[in-house]
């Protein structure tokens, strides 16, 4: 299998006029490292929740139902140790600190249940500086220090790909991956909670 190239892979993003076809791209290449999961966000701020703020997502459809249902976000050891670095780190180097409770350790052992057992997460900004990331997840794999580097590239740039095709001036991006039958039930969740149902 050819090495993984960041340079070549930003070469491609230029090339490209959509962000469904960059996402298509960046999903190419982390899975070159053995990652198979992916997701674009920003972070969600008091009246928000995650689903508003997701660009791009290709978790399991299961996990991403249970991820919304129950706004994990908010104790998602993730966003937390967003606040600690902004260099990318791997879920192990994140729990490896004591500072998260079971709770939160808990969510990440769900993960887990849904093929998500490793992860890298590539702390971002979003327009409005906020908090954002990409996160990659699969199988139990190690990563080399290029491995690493040449993921962090490609992220940064897919992130500001996707935001230069976006145009959105930093208003939330609706996420373009879900099929008309997770569109249907996304929007009546949405309605069952404007209604009180």
């Amino acid at each position: 299998m050819t090495t993984p190239n960041a340079l070549e892979f930003i070469e491609r993003l230029d090339g490209l006029s959509s962000r469904d076809a960059v996402w298509s791209a960046f999903m190419g290449f982390f899975r070159q490292f053995g990652f198979i999961y992916g997701g674009v966000a920003n972070i969600p701020g008091p009246q928000q929740r995650i689903e508003e703020t997701t660009l791009c997502l290709s978790w399991p459809m299961e996990w991403r139902d249970r991820y919304f249902a129950r706004n994990y976000i908010t104790d998602d050891p993730v966003n937390l140790h967003l606040t600690r670095t902004d260099q990318p780190f791997t879920w192990t180097e994140m729990l490896s600190l004591p500072d998260y409770t079971k709770r939160q350790r808990r969510i990440v052992d769900e993960a887990s249940e849904f093929g998500l057992v490793t992860g890298l997460i590539v702390p971002l900004r979003s327009p409005s500086n906020s908090p954002a990331l990409v996160t990659i997840s699969g199988g139990a794999l190690e990563l080399s220090p290029r491995d690493r580097t040449e993921l962090h590239v490609g992220a940064i740039y897919r992130h500001a790909r996707i935001r230069a095709l976006g145009g959105n001036n930093g208003r939330t991006l609706k996420a373009p991956h879900l099929s008309p039958r997770e569109r249907d039930a996304f929007n009546g969740r949405r309605s069952a909670r404007r209604t009180g149902r």
